[in-house]
């Protein structure tokens, strides 16, 4: 089959339109012949194809492969690098500081209050307390 033939093949395959039939032309022409350089790409893909018609969900050892490459996988990712890791530590140092700081800004601006005597003599406080307090009742017997 000429090379014309199969670039219209695939476009059509790109945007969905091929039939069983055309798509089988395909695989049998990716199998088969020399494929031009900006064509590789299919012939992975329909070669993919052709190597696994034949596997269903059911068929035998078809868990294990999974799993084997499930395996594969998660062996194949690496753990943090080492720039990544100075990421992850500085932010938590940050992070401590921004809370340390806050913390040190409100314990500071708190100001401390202590209680001071405001009569050095005990009978004038005395004095002053009993009129305030005859102040308060005389209020609330009047009922204002």
């Amino acid at each position: 089959m000429n090379l014309q033939k199969i670039e219209i093949l695939i476009q059509k395959y790109e945007s969905g339109e091929t039939s069983m039939g055309e798509e089988k032309v395909l695989c049998d022409f990716f199998r088969d012949n020399d494929v031009p350089a900006h064509l590789i790409h299919y012939k992975r893909l329909f070669s993919f194809f052709n190597t696994s018609k034949g596997e269903t969900l059911n068929s035998e050892g078809f868990d294990e492969r999974i799993m084997e490459a499930i395996g594969e996988i998660d062996s194949a990712k690496s753990p943090l690098g080492r720039s990544q890791r100075l990421y992850a530590i500085m932010s938590i140092a940050a992070s401590i500081i921004i809370l340390i700081s806050v913390g040190i800004y409100f314990q500071s601006r708190t100001p401390q209050i202590y209680f001071e005597d405001t009569y050095d003599n005990p009978e004038l406080a005395y004095a002053e307390t009993k009129k305030i307090l005859m102040l308060v009742s005389g209020n609330f017997n009047s009922g204002t």
